[in-house]
């Protein structure tokens, strides 16, 4: 399974919050990560640390780019969730990662109820929760 990691499941990573199954795989270098995700996950520390985290998240793991369409797939997403009076719960960051999932064909590896309510709607939106079991390859 390839799963691309969202700011939730990585965090949980580096803090050790995690089955330490995941943290193994972690080190393997198997998950796929995209700019929001970059985007979210340094905001908060200063230069010069988001400047060595970013290197050892790129150096860790599969860079992706969000794909062309993806706003497409954005806004797509987001007029189905406001028929449903959804459209707030994600953030534009998480719309982003949603499409890159869905475009390239990955798993949203997370701790974000959200993502489970948008695949429970989109089907072709895959998730799986850091809490869970890693799954058998």
């Amino acid at each position: 399974m390839n799963f691309l990691i969202d700011t939730s499941a990585l965090v949980r990573i580096l803090r050790r919050e995690v089955d330490p199954a995941w943290v193994d795989f972690a080190r393997r270098r198997r998950f796929a990560i995209c700019e929001p995700v970059l985007c979210e996950a340094l905001a908060s520390v200063g230069k010069n640390q988001a400047k060595m985290a970013e290197m050892n998240l790129l150096a860790g793991n599969q860079f992706v780019a969000v794909p062309d369409g993806a706003w497409d797939y954005v806004r797509a997403i987001r007029h189905d969730l406001m028929d449903r009076s959804m459209h707030n719960m994600f953030s534009v960051a998480d719309y982003l990662i949603a499409a890159t999932a869905m475009q390239l064909k990955l798993t949203v590896l997370h701790e974000d109820k959200d993502f489970i309510a948008a695949a429970k709607i989109f089907p072709q939106l895959t998730q799986q929760r850091i809490t869970q079991t890693l799954p058998e390859d």
